[in-house]
């Protein structure tokens, strides 16, 4: 009786690691079909320039309409944000990361597919394939989705970024926006609206471009604020930390551009972020 115990319960445990073997397979099939057609858009537009705006309120100081027929991407919330119908950008990031209340995300996402361009492009981190797309949402939609992962940058610096492997993690969706748009060949990236100095303002997460309350609005019971995690107010030191991990993912960006020929601008008006060399905005449409 013993004996047949033992073989029952290896021949159990034997079905169940075959069962998990076949399913990891499956899903890295399908994971690996899906990051595929991330091929398309590799050197897709080698050559030319491109702008990412970010949601820093800089740009309420800058003429954004001047992007109407520029190349533009467009990160998180900005949709709520009156220039986007002038914009009309090409591609957007998004990404749950950063406030979006986990309870509000259908609304987040409905909102979202309802008051953008049916021209866009959506890109998605790999992990939210399931959320953001269940309930039919996004159906007739350009949905792509990109493979994060806790890796390095370092090892990027010779062959560079390539979406259809796995890329490394961003501290900020703007770090997001910045590795799909060197992936697609750009030789000009220029930067908006990454004024990264909320340190300076009471450590605020609702310091944006675009009316707070809006935002508000469309998350119905309020959003998640930076501070929840880390109790009442998160400290100056919490704040130094996710700014270190920034700037470094920023510097690593910067020579990975810099082995491609690629040239990162900072055209945001003010701003801490002193990595890229600065540009004057309005400048460009004279």
């Amino acid at each position: 009786m013993i004996v047949e115990n033992i073989i029952l319960d290896s021949l159990f445990d034997g079905i169940r690691r075959l069962r998990c073997s076949i399913l990891y397979s499956a899903m890295k099939y399908r994971h690996n079909t899906i990051l595929k057609r991330n091929l398309v858009f590799c050197d897709i537009h080698k050559g030319k320039r491109c702008f990412i705006i970010a949601n820093g309120p800089s740009t309420k100081s800058q003429n954004l309409s001047h992007l109407k027929n520029e190349i533009c991407f467009c990160v998180n919330y900005f949709y709520v944000s009156d220039d986007y119908h002038i914009i009309n950008p090409k591609y957007y990031c998004m990404t749950h990361n950063h406030g979006m209340a986990e309870s509000r995300y259908d609304d987040v996402m409905d909102s979202l597919e309802e008051h953008t361009s049916q021209d866009t492009t959506f890109f998605f981190p790999l992990e939210d394939m399931q959320r953001c797309t269940r309930n039919n949402r996004f159906k007739e939609r350009n949905l792509y989705f990109v493979n994060f992962c806790n890796m390095s940058f370092k090892h990027l610096r010779q062959k560079g970024i390539d979406l259809t492997h796995t890329v490394p993690n961003y501290q900020s969706v703007s770090v997001m926006a910045l590795e799909i748009a060197m992936y697609m060949g750009f030789s000009e990236i220029f930067l908006i609206g990454y004024d990264h100095d909320w340190i300076l303002n009471d450590m605020r997460a609702d310091y944006h471009s675009y009316d707070e309350e809006k935002r508000r609005l469309v998350q119905k019971e309020g959003f998640k604020k930076y501070d929840d995690k880390y109790g009442e107010k998160a400290s100056f030191e919490v704040g130094l930390k996710a700014y270190l991990r920034l700037w470094k993912q920023y510097r690593e960006i910067k020579k990975i551009a810099d082995n491609k020929n690629i040239i990162i601008y900072n055209a945001t008006n003010g701003g801490l972020l002193d990595v890229f060399p600065r540009f004057r905005y309005e400048s460009l449409f004279k």
